[in-house]
Parts: structure tokens; sequence; C-alpha cells
């Protein structure tokens, strides 16, 4: 498990180096999402800037830091741990600036938790017709965070069904450029192959059983009364008799 994880984080990564596009003075977006069945998985989170401007910025903009030091702290999130985290110069052009998180997580809900991820929301909803994955992003994310492109690629453990990406085999592409985020809410969504099930769906099935246990508990000295009452009874008969 540990080697396949590891294999799709380098897979990641190597995506996002392979397909950012570079802006001068833009901040880019990109998310690599691998799901399984479940609604857990793993966040490949990258963000990328001019050196110039992230300097010039303290290195923080908005919500996202350029720091090491602070990447644990605005990516932690509930059911969740940072994998990996490292900031450096892109490959592509060595005047950007490049910050890569990878967080596993257990349930992708939570992940809008984290102070880096303010203003998006995840779901991850059963259906009849399989599990919907929904990432938006308020306007708030682009306006604050300076985001010139958001780009996104969902590898999923069960087929994709359907997506407002592009979607070939288990993987889905989306992408969205400056003409596209002109203040109205973005949103990545594609439904999934699933297990039908999902950490709270578990949790409720447990508390179901804990509930039928306790009524046992209750109902037991009264089937040993009545199994002592008719016990006697029998013997009053054959007495008797």
């Amino acid at each position: 498990m540990v080697s396949r994880n590891k294999s799709f984080i380098q897979f990641s990564i190597s995506l996002i180096f392979l397909f950012t596009p570079v802006f001068l003075g833009a901040m880019n977006v990109n998310e690599t999402i691998n799901l399984k069945k479940d609604g857990s998985g793993i966040l490949t989170f990258s963000y990328l800037e001019k050196e110039a401007t992230v300097k010039g910025k303290n290195f923080m903009i908005g919500n996202l830091p350029f720091t090491k030091e602070k990447l644990a702290d605005y990516f932690k999130a509930p059911n969740s741990y940072i994998q990996l985290s490292t900031v450096e110069k892109s490959q592509k052009d060595n005047t950007m600036t490049q910050v890569t998180v990878v967080i596993s997580f257990t349930d992708i809900s939570k992940l809008g938790d984290a102070k880096g991820l303010a203003h998006t929301n995840f779901s991850y909803t059963q259906t009849d017709s399989g599990a919907v994955l929904k990432n938006t992003i308020n306007p708030d994310f682009v306006k604050t965070n300076m985001v010139d492109q958001i780009y996104y690629v969902l590898k999923s453990e069960g087929d994709i069904k359907s997506s407002n990406g592009k979607v070939t085999d288990k993987s889905a592409e989306f992408f969205r450029g400056k003409d596209y985020l002109n203040g109205t809410e973005i949103n990545f969504v594609a439904t999934v192959e699933s297990d039908g099930k999902t950490t709270s769906n578990k949790t409720v099935a447990g508390e179901e059983k804990g509930k039928s246990c306790g009524l046992f508990g209750l109902e037991l000295p009264f089937l040993m009364l009545g199994g002592l009452v008719f016990s006697f009874n029998r013997k009053r008969k054959k007495l008797k008799s």
C-alpha cells in the first residue's frame, strides 16, 4: 500500500510539472485527486507564482503560504494528514516558486476545513447512479489568492460515469483559465462508481448495532424471568398429576 501511494504521489507531481502553464504575475492552482470508492484518497495540491511577487508579498499570498514552516498549519484538516510538502523553484521556469502539498484523507468533505483551502468545498454524496464528487471554489478563493487558472486531474478507483471535465477511462481533467474566473463560482463535478459506503454510513451502521445490543440487554432479564415462570408452572403440573 505504501509503495502504491508513493507511486501515485510521484505520478501526480509529474503531471503538475508537465501540464502547468506559466504566466507572469499570476497564481496557478493545480489539484490531482486519487479517489477510492469509499471516498478516501490522496490530494496533491500545488500552486506557483513569480518569485519576485512572492517575496514582495512576504511569502504569503492570500491564504496560501510559500514557506515550508507554514504549510503544516495551513493544510491540516480533520481525518487527514500531510504526506509531503515542498517549496522549490519550478522546473519549467526558475523565476517561479512552486509549492506542493500531498494530503492523505479518509473523508474528502473535511478538506475545506484547512486554512489553505478556505473558500473551497469538497463533497462526496451517494446516489442511485453512483457517488457524486463535487469541488466548489468560491470567488473569494480566486480573488484573495490572485488565482489566474485552475487545473484538476481526478483519478478514480471506480469508473467515471460522467463529469463536467474531459473523461478518459478512470480519469477526468478540468481546466478553468482567467476568462472563466470572473467572479463566479467554479464547480468540478464527477459521478463515479462507488462501494455504496461512506465513513458516515459506516458510523451509522455501528450506532445501529450498538442500539440493538442495548435493547437486548434490557430484554434479557424479562426473558430469563419468563423462562423461570414457565419452568415453575411445569413442575407444579407434574406434582399435581
